[in-house]
């Protein structure tokens, strides 16, 4: 059951343009796009005002790697939908004052979540999540990425 399946399975309906990846599974050594990405529809959507948008990616099927094998998520927008800027990135396995850092890998359980915090309130009007599988291949591993209210993910 993937992601979307599972929350129409206990009643929680999501727009499908707020969902960037669905069970987006990677495994080559790239930097990989999120299937889709958001256009706020404004150059300036100013997305702040009241309640802020929280993004999540977690993970839908166990990631697994060789020793060394190498993720970052990083989440990122552009003005032109071309020119993307790193807004924040993970920070999981990595030591205190690292983050950012790439998390090395063996194994990352279904269901752990990578990334679940509020989008800044001044953000540029298209958004996507990158992918980034360094040093060695991934035998296994997908992503959802989406946007919620806050807090607790659905």
């Amino acid at each position: 059951m993937n992601f979307l399946e599972a929350l129409l399975s206990i009643g929680i309906v999501m727009d499908a343009p707020l969902v960037l990846s669905s069970a987006q599974a990677q495994t080559s050594v790239a930097s990989h796009d999120s299937t889709d990405k958001l256009n706020f529809g404004a150059a300036d959507p100013n997305i702040g005002v009241g309640s802020p948008l929280w993004l999540a990616v977690v993970v839908q099927t166990t990631c697994a790697g060789a020793s060394g094998s190498t993720l970052q998520v990083k989440v990122q927008d552009a003005a032109d939908g071309s020119t993307y800027t790193t807004l924040f990135e993970t920070s999981i396995g990595t030591a205190a004052g690292f983050a950012g850092a790439a998390t090395s890998i063996f194994s990352i359980a279904a269901g752990t979540t990578l990334i679940n915090q509020p989008l800044p309130a001044k953000i540029r009007q298209y958004l996507k999540v990158v992918y980034v599988i360094g040093t060695t291949v991934l035998s296994a591993g997908a992503w959802d990425a989406y946007l919620h209210k806050g807090g607790v993910q659905p």
